[in-house]
């Protein structure tokens, strides 16, 4: 498509952000790359009706509030890279931080607790626990995550992932 429609693609400014892997208790899985790049001056972003069927433009803080009221859904990598996201004050702050970064894959373990998906995180200090199958004694999901936080696990209540830190 790019040589039919006459296109050059600036790779050169395309930044690897992040690498995820669908749940083994997935039927249906993905192992799927996420990467970032500047917004373009004087190009408009539009959905292609099949895969995406709208857009907006929202801040990472606005998107994960969305998510909270039920305004939007956001899938768990999504959810996640938002979050991470927010901590930063501008593009070039994020650009600056992924020279740092080793990008390693992040593969989440589905379980449930209390007849509610959870989904944790391999910085959850439990994922060993639940990577094993087990279920650790006594059982919790964590507190809502708040504003700086660093969600560990996801929990779905009311069709929409919800983000938990450990207790403190």
């Amino acid at each position: 498509m790019a040589q039919k429609e006459n296109l050059l693609l600036a790779l050169d400014h395309l930044y690897y952000y992040a690498h995820w892997i669908t749940p083994e208790a997935r039927s249906e899985r993905f192992d799927t790359r996420f990467f970032l790049a500047r917004y373009p001056s004087g190009q408009e972003a539009s959905h292609d009706q099949k895969e995406t069927t709208a857009g907006a433009w929202l801040t990472p803080q606005k998107a994960l509030e969305e998510n909270l009221t039920g305004e939007v859904v956001l899938s768990p990598p999504t959810l996640k890279t938002l979050e991470d996201l927010s901590r930063f004050r501008s593009i070039d702050e994020i650009l600056h931080s992924l020279k740092k970064q080793d990008i390693r894959p992040i593969l989440p373990v589905l379980t449930k607790i209390s007849d509610y998906p959870l989904l944790v995180f391999p910085w959850d200090p439990e994922y060993e626990i639940f990577q094993k199958g087990e279920i650790p004694s006594p059982i919790h999901h964590g507190r809502p995550s708040q504003s700086g936080d660093n969600t560990t696990r996801l929990l779905m209540k009311e069709n929409r992932w919800l983000p938990y830190s450990p207790l403190k």
